[in-house]
């Protein structure tokens, strides 16, 4: 980073010389404006209209609820998130920067992704949210867990914007990170901590995450939890239910299964904000919605999603990360990539008959062309 750094900045003096500029000032208000034209420019192409999205989740002690509507006025656009739920007292809140940010991000993924990101290309976007909601808090809120919250925010953007714009954005997928944070005593008798933030399922095209876990056999040989099995895709691990399997013309992404259990003779702390667990991604287009995500003790204890809870030795903990919204109906997905699925284990054959339409010979699994166009003759 820092040889290209280097090499970038002896790049930019040379073609300031080139062009006998003394500073950037003018090259950049250029470039600024330039941008705010291209902005408002693909965001009049959009039809004029107010377009909504609401999500729901679980909140800590209650629901919460985020409303968003997206107003097209000519070349201008407002996200305004009037309706959604009051501020907590716990540290779920979000602070209006945040808010601003995970709002114009998807914004301008969808409307111009290819405009330079900079003052001009944000001009044209205005974002509210009521003073005191839990998405524009006063002082002095707690805010620390507001990635639970704020990495949802996307969600609803596209989710507004899929009414008028449905090519141009991606269905819900678990957007947010599983944080899910580790401390005690190890086998040493030494303190140890780590830290793990896997990612949900993404829908059809995922968008971003801030942060990527360890690198596995370093981290819990470092630490006293025990990598105890990962599971392939939830829907083919044991006791996986068919909620899982999320179907569309482009599928959302699969959920894992991951348990952990404390190796050693000592109870360990663990602390978790996750993401909601009775409310899954929501897809897009008359599809289906993803799966939920759950944690549960191997005793059927089922502990807080958003604090701390205990484990005892050789206790285990599985974390069933939640899978993505599909995009569209499942009936418009290409025979062959349905095939495809079913070689891969990643539907059956009846629910490739049944959801999408689609059947196979079971004897060689090739697609019964004839079959399949009576099956879809009547959508």
């Amino acid at each position: 980073m820092i040889a290209g750094n280097e090499v970038g900045g002896r790049k930019l003096l040379e073609m300031m010389e080139d062009h006998g500029l003394s500073d950037l000032e003018g090259l950049s208000a250029a470039i600024v404006a330039r941008s705010e034209q291209s902005m408002r420019e693909a965001i009049r192409a959009i039809p004029d209209g107010t377009y909504r999205h609401q999500i729901d989740m679980d909140g800590f002690d209650e629901p919460i609820v985020v409303k968003l509507a997206i107003t097209i006025s000519g070349d201008c656009l407002t996200a305004d998130y009037t309706g959604t739920s009051p501020q907590s007292g716990r540290g779920i809140n979000v602070v209006y920067s945040y808010c601003h940010a995970y709002t114009t991000y998807p914004i301008k993924c969808s409307v111009s992704p290819e405009v330079p990101n900079n003052e001009g290309s944000f001009r044209p976007i205005t974002v509210t949210a009521p003073e005191g909601s839990i998405l524009n808090c006063r002082r002095p809120a707690p805010v620390g867990a507001r990635h639970i919250l704020g990495h949802f925010l996307s969600a609803a953007v596209f989710g507004a914007l899929s009414h008028v714009i449905p090519d141009r954005v991606v269905a819900e997928g678990s957007q947010g990170l599983w944080n899910t944070q580790f401390d005690g005593i190890d086998e040493r008798g030494e303190p140890s901590a780590m830290s793990s933030s896997p990612p949900g399922a993404p829908a059809p095209v995922r968008t971003r995450t801030a942060s990527r876990p360890p690198p596995f056999p370093a981290a819990f040989t470092e630490s006293p939890w025990k990598w105890w099995k990962t599971f392939p895709p939830v829907h083919r691990a044991p006791r996986a239910h068919p909620g899982h399997r999320r179907p569309g013309k482009f599928r959302g992404g699969l959920g894992q299964r991951m348990v952990l259990k404390v190796r050693g003779g000592t109870s360990l702390p663990a602390f978790s904000h996750v993401r909601p667990h009775p409310f899954p991604g929501q897809g897009v287009r008359r599809r289906a919605d993803g799966a939920k995500g759950r944690i549960y003790l191997d005793d059927g204890t089922v502990p807080h999603s958003k604090t701390k809870y205990i484990l005892k030795p050789a206790q285990r903990v599985t974390l069933e990360l939640p899978g993505g919204g599909g995009f569209y109906r499942p009936e418009e997905r290409a025979p062959e990539l349905v095939r495809e699925d079913v070689i891969d284990g990643l539907v059956s054959l009846t629910q490739a008959r049944e959801v999408y339409r689609v059947a196979l010979v079971p004897a060689t699994l090739e697609v019964d062309t004839q079959t399949t166009e009576k099956l879809r003759s009547g959508i």
